[in-house]
């Protein structure tokens, strides 16, 4: 099977290869979809004028592929009269259909993506952060005990705070805890080991956070972890005592990328933090990974 698939987020468009049995991420592009998305106006022109362009590149660059494009976050707020206009676009100028993932599917694209994957008994929270919602899923032994979709993510955490990026300090970062905090729900059952997926396996290693070897289970795409501390602890070393453009640099290929990175990572302090997290397991598992597993199972 050669296909390509773009996943259209809500602040990310990042276009995958599949082929000789390998998904590869081949591009990385940020966009400004939700903080720009109104609902009487949908997408800002020139953030759809840019994903119909990058569509058109992907259709020239891989014309021999069977290319699907999915999307999710702020489109699924599109009105029918504003999707139709974009869809029909994208037929039109670059050949390509897209899809709207619904919060059921994307869960059932991350499940497969990630449950059964961990071969262990205790339970394990699972984690994916995107620009308008947190995706929470808790797992034990392949089977699914608690799912929670939050309307919460990066793209609101840089529009109620839109100073994370420029002056981040200790009572900023107190206030954007709060905020989080005050928006997770009870989950089922308690858990101390977290699969954080979303990139998060090459962000860590490129921004050198002190990974070690994953002694709680067995699987090749998952072979580190940090602990808790160590994750809070060098997320203020890098994160926060880092400007921006330093970030940048960790990101030549999509360097407005990092813009998320403080949003995300606080997010994540919280959840592990409420949740009682012990152990981390970086990621750069998603819903494409999902996707690929289940039709290669038909």
């Amino acid at each position: 099977m050669k296909k390509v698939i773009v996943d259209i987020g809500s602040s990310t468009v990042k276009v995958y290869k599949y082929e000789g049995q390998k998904l590869e991420l081949v591009l990385s592009k940020s966009f400004h979809f939700k903080e720009h998305y109104t609902p009487e106006r949908g997408l800002h022109f020139n953030d759809e004028e840019g994903l119909i362009r990058l569509l058109e590149r992907v259709n020239a660059n891989y014309f021999n592929y069977q290319i699907e494009a999915v999307a999710t976050g702020v489109f699924r707020k599109l009105s029918q009269e504003q999707l139709q206009g974009l869809q029909s676009e994208s037929r039109k100028r670059a050949k390509i259909e897209i899809k709207i993932i619904s919060h059921e599917d994307e869960n059932r694209f991350l499940e497969k993506a990630l449950v059964g994957r961990a071969k262990i008994e205790k339970p394990i929270l699972l984690l994916n952060i995107g620009g308008s919602t947190t995706e929470l899923i808790l797992a034990q032994n392949g089977q699914i005990i608690d799912r929670q979709n939050l309307e919460l993510g990066i793209g609101q955490i840089n529009g109620q705070f839109p100073e994370i990026n420029s002056s981040l300090n200790t009572a900023l970062t107190a206030r954007i805890k709060q905020s989080v905090l005050a928006q997770l729900p009870k989950m089922a059952g308690s858990v101390a080991i977290a699969i954080f997926s979303g990139g998060e396996e090459t962000f860590m290693e490129r921004l050198g956070y002190p990974l070690v070897a994953n002694h709680l289970f067995i699987d090749q795409n998952h072979r580190k972890l940090i602990g808790y501390d160590e994750f809070c602890q060098y997320n203020e070393l890098v994160l926060y005592l880092k400007n921006i453009e330093e970030l940048e640099k960790f990101y030549p290929e999509n360097p407005e990328w990092v813009n998320g990175s403080r949003a995300c990572e606080l997010i994540a302090e919280v959840v592990f933090g409420e949740y009682g997290i012990k152990y981390i397991i970086p990621s750069d598992a998603n819903l494409v990974h999902g996707i690929i597993t289940e039709q290669l199972e038909q």
